[in-house]
């Protein structure tokens, strides 16, 4: 467990979850062969941040990788406060956009374009939207990689950040679209069972960060017992 100060850290979260040990959820399910390996890219902010889903895409797929742009490769200073020794830096896309058959999760224009014929390597800006924006314009545009876009609207459960525009409220997490595009990409059923461990994950952040009482530890959930996330319904 970590008892880092990291931003939006009042209890010791677990580096892998990011729940407390009583709602810790590392051990209730195995990790999951995903379709093709998966980078997630975030800012240092993000990497700091209480709230980043990220992790479960490392935590839930086997194959899926996060790296903290422009860090150095120590995993004291990339992070390590929220995302441990697993997160690592990143001076330079190269080594991500040179993998073949690399494609970007990230909208390009109005209409979203067919995806891509083939996928073995997707790669995710991570962070508030102007964050994972910058990111794609000053790391990923000039390689002109195919573009994974979310075709449709996808109801989120996440609901653990403040927004200004209420219109913005459904936006979906970085988890929640990599569960999606996953599905997307011809594997719904893995993308059905991720979005719904998400939800049993967002159930218990959202418990931890109203503060009230923690009970003591949970039990780990049985699947049938899993909360269906609203976006399962979309395809």
């Amino acid at each position: 467990m970590n008892g880092g100060g990291a931003r939006g850290f009042r209890q010791p979260r677990c580096p892998g979850c990011g729940l407390t040990a009583a709602l810790c959820l590392c051990t209730a399910w195995p990790p999951l062969p995903a379709p093709f390996a998966i980078s997630v890219v975030m800012p240092p902010q993000e990497a700091r941040a209480a709230s980043t889903s990220a992790r479960l895409a490392r935590l839930w797929l086997t194959g899926s990788s996060c790296h903290v742009r422009g860090e150095s490769q120590h995993p004291a200073e990339a992070g390590a406060s929220v995302l441990g020794a697993r997160a690592e830096g990143l001076r330079s896309p190269d080594e991500l956009v040179l993998r073949p058959d690399s494609a970007l999760l990230f909208p390009g224009g109005k209409v979203p374009a067919p995806p891509p014929t083939r996928v073995a390597h997707l790669i995710v800006p991570d962070g508030t939207w102007a964050q994972a924006r910058r990111l794609e314009r000053r790391w990923f545009a000039g390689a002109a990689l195919p573009r994974v876009e979310l075709a449709g609207h996808f109801p989120s459960a996440y609901g653990l950040r403040r927004r200004a525009d209420p219109q913005l409220r459904s936006q979906l997490c970085t988890f929640e679209a990599i569960a999606i595009a996953i599905a997307q990409l011809g594997e719904p059923a893995l993308a059905r069972i991720l979005l719904a461990r998400f939800a049993e994950w967002a159930r218990r952040a959202r418990w931890l960060k109203s503060g009230g009482p923690v009970p003591g530890a949970l039990p780990e959930p049985a699947p049938h017992e899993l909360p269906e996330h609203p976006a399962s319904r979309c395809f």
